[in-house]
């Protein structure tokens, strides 16, 4: 158990003699006082905490007389006071101790507040500095916007020329007339802007292609490696995209404080490159190469992928409901940077919950794992050495991010392929591989794999998914 100690004490003073010319009153001797005395102190475990009062006694050395401080004649108190009996210094440590803390948290109070001061007159300054940079960066933006023309030239503006006629406006669905273009090149960036008519009324999977499709055609025109800027005006809106076709939006009328989107770093840096693509680049280059080997593909039967997942749910009860919301025309996949294809789009409205083909949003992550995967792989090690088919129909790649996976079991994925070798069929379902196996055609098309699938003619690993 823990005491708390405290209590009153007293301590001794030194005794010494009365100086000075005093005379008893009892015996008339001169200068024969000593004085002695006591001091008190309240104590906390036997430390001096509170000094309390003296007591002080003057006594003749003679007679015996003596007399305390309060009763003493005044020639004694008058010789005392020139020379009084003085407390021991420990008996003030403790004052001293919590005087010292004071006069620090004073200092320190003062310190911080005098910090704060200067911090918060140095954020004032940034603050300004940064409004002054916007302010410039803006003026230099809507400067270019001013230089935006229908029908750029070839002599002024090669990069909005090969837009112009490169970029194909009627997929996204916009009116090449309704465009105006401006392009300008700076060391390893190009900044290209647009002023587009009624953008923001069109769909959002025909924005994003829109930036995949100029910038696929300035990474495919130029040799160099460059940070591609886009700028989209319309309505006293910006959208702007620095990487893929990631696009932010900011709002001219009502975004005061210091801008945010990615055009900053385009109009900051004369050299520095903010956004290191190269290595992007040289996937996306691999892609391109390949794009167009085949426009095989198979023609969309809805009546009949509806009438074969219909007996598909019904024979392996998956518990799957009938039909969910309806999906937009358009969906793009950011991960692939692709349209959804039409069979998928079509199949993902009558399928959901529970069972091996997955859902939309599933889609979407598996996606960006496959295709996180193909930017980690160096170019020169993403052919897959063990792929020995010689039919050319699924490309010899470990992993591609046009492989979109729509079916997962206990031990089986399957694939729709949008970019397939030469003999392949654009929208042929691959099985992926596993344990460093090549990916293997299955199917040409999506219902052509339902109905293998219907009458279990492919690997599947479902045990008693319900």
């Amino acid at each position: 158990m823990f005491f708390i100690i405290f209590g009153f004490r007293d301590s001794k003073l030194k005794n010494k003699a009365l100086k000075g010319n005093t005379i008893c009153t009892k015996c008339s001797s001169v200068s024969s006082f000593d004085v002695k005395g006591t001091a008190g102190y309240f104590y906390l475990f036997w430390i001096p905490i509170i000094p309390l009062g003296k007591t002080i006694e003057f006594k003749c050395r003679k007679c015996g007389q003596h007399h305390f401080k309060e009763t003493a004649p005044k020639d004694i108190l008058s010789k005392y006071k020139e020379e009084p009996l003085r407390r021991p210094w420990w008996h003030f440590l403790f004052l001293a101790f919590l005087a010292y803390q004071i006069v620090m948290l004073a200092f320190t109070f003062i310190y911080f507040e005098i910090d704060s001061m200067i911090q918060e007159s140095k954020r004032n300054a940034e603050t300004e500095k940064l409004d002054n940079q916007k302010q410039l960066h803006l003026n230099q933006l809507n400067t270019d916007f001013t230089k935006c023309v229908s029908i750029p030239s070839l002599e002024k503006d090669s990069i909005s020329h090969l837009l112009y006629t490169k970029v194909d406006f009627s997929a996204c669905n916009m009116n090449r007339d309704d465009i105006k273009f401006y392009s300008v090149a700076k060391n390893n960036m190009i900044l290209t802007l647009f002023q587009i008519e009624d953008f923001y009324a069109k769909e959002e999977a025909d924005h994003y292609l829109f930036l995949k499709d100029v910038r696929d055609n300035i990474n495919k025109s130029y040799k160099k490696g460059y940070n591609v800027f886009i700028g989209i005006n319309s309505d006293m809106r910006l959208s702007v995209s620095s990487t893929n076709s990631n696009m932010a939006e900011y709002d001219f009328m009502n975004n005061t404080s210091y801008y945010d989107y990615p055009l900053k770093h385009y109009y900051e840096n004369d050299s520095v490159s903010t956004y290191n693509l190269i290595t992007r680049l040289e996937h996306d280059k691999f892609l391109y190469r390949h794009e167009n080997i085949t426009t095989k593909k198979v023609e969309l039967d809805t009546t009949k992928l509806i009438d074969v997942w219909e007996k598909i749910n019904a024979k392996f009860k998956f518990k799957y409901k009938t039909k969910i919301t309806s999906l937009p025309q358009k969906i793009f996949l950011k991960s692939s940077e692709s349209i959804l294809p039409e069979d998928l789009r079509f199949f993902f409205k009558y399928q959901n919950l529970n069972g091996p083909f997955i859902q939309l949003g599933k889609l979407e992550v598996r996606l960006e794992e496959m295709s996180n995967r193909f930017y980690r792989i160096p170019v020169v090690s993403l052919k897959n050495p063990k792929y020995n088919d010689k039919s050319k129909r699924v490309l010899p790649v470990k992993v591609s991010p046009r492989w979109l996976l729509f079916y997962e079991d206990y031990t089986y994925r399957y694939a729709m392929d949008m970019l397939p070798d030469e003999n392949g069929h654009v929208g042929q379902i691959i099985q992926l591989g596993q344990d460093g196996k090549p990916s293997q055609f299955v199917a040409t098309d999506l219902v052509s794999f339902l109905e293998m699938y219907l009458k279990e003619k492919i690997p599947t690993d479902i045990q008693d998914w319900n």
